[in-house]
C-alpha cells in the first residue's frame, strides 16, 4: 500500500472537526476500515522498503486515543495517523536507539528521524559524541537545513555546566524532519527520507550505542 485512500484522509478531517466520543463512536466502522486497516498495511508496507529482504524493520503504529493525563490537548482523539521504526525496537536497548517516524494529517505529511528525549545515559553518550565527534554531526546538520529540513531538540538556555559553549550542548534531544503535502506515494516519500537523513542517524547510532 503506497497511496493513502482518500476516506482515509476524509476521516481524519471529520476526526478533526469533531473530536469527541459520540462522534467517534458513531464512525467505528470507518475508524476500523480507514484508519486501523490501512495503518496495518501501511505499516508493513514501509517495514518491508525499509528493512532487508526477508527482515523488514521492525515498527508499530501509534495509539489513537490520547494520554490526556499528560496532554494540554484534553480532546480525547489524535486526528493523524502516526508510525514509528527502530532496529533496536523490542530490544533491551530500545531507549537508546533513533527512529524513524511519520505521521499523517488531513492535509500534510510529516517525516522525522532521530530521537524525541534523550534518557539520562543517551544524553551523556551524545555530549561525549559532540566532543569527539561533533564536527561530522555539524556539517551533516547544516547541509539538511540548507536543504530545508528542520531540526529539533535544542530546549536549554544555558550551556551544562563542565562542557564547552557548544550550541550542540543546548540539545536534550536531536531530531530532524520535514512536512509537506500528502504524498502520492506515502511509502516512497519515507524511503526518501529516510536516505537524506541517514547521515545523522548513522551519527546517533553510533555515539547512542551502549
Amino acid at each position: 500500500m503506497a497511496t493513502f485512500p482518500a476516506q482515509t484522509l476524509q476521516f481524519l478531517a471529520d476526526l478533526e472537526a469533531h473530536n469527541d466520543k459520540a462522534w467517534f463512536d458513531e464512525h467505528r466502522a470507518d475508524y476500523d476500515r480507514y484508519y486501523v486497516a490501512v495503518g496495518k498495511a501501511y505499516l508493513e508496507a514501509l517495514g518491508e522498503r525499509l528493512g532487508t529482504p526477508g527482515k523488514p524493520m521492525p515498527g508499530k503504529m501509534m495509539r489513537i486515543f490520547r494520554d490526556v493525563r499528560f496532554s494540554k490537548d484534553k480532546t480525547p482523539y489524535k486526528p493523524h495517523l502516526d508510525v514509528w521504526f527502530a532496529e533496536s525496537m523490542g530490544a533491551e536497548d530500545a531507549g537508546w536507539g533513533p527512529g524513524l517516524f511519520a505521521r499523517l494529517q488531513p492535509t500534510q505529511f510529516m517525516v522525522g528521524m532521530g530521537c524525541h528525549d534523550f534518557e539520562k545515559g543517551a544524553l551523556e553518550a551524545f555530549r561525549r559524541g559532540v566532543q569527539t565527534d561533533g564536527e561530522s554531526l555539524r556539517v551533516s546538520l547544516a547541509a539538511l537545513a540548507e536543504g530545508g529540513a528542520e531540526i529539533g531538540g535544542s530546549t536549554l538556555k544555558r550551556y551544562p555546566k563542565g562542557y564547552a559553549e557548544d550550541p550542540l550542548m543546548l540539545h536534550t534531544a536531536l531530531h530532524v524532519g520535514c512536512t509537506t503535502p500528502v504524498p502520492d506515494d506515502g511509502v516512497g516519500a519515507v524511503v526518501a527520507a529516510a536516505k537524506r537523513f541517514a547521515p545523522v542517524n548513522a551519527w546517533l547510532k553510533k555515539h547512542l550505542s551502549p
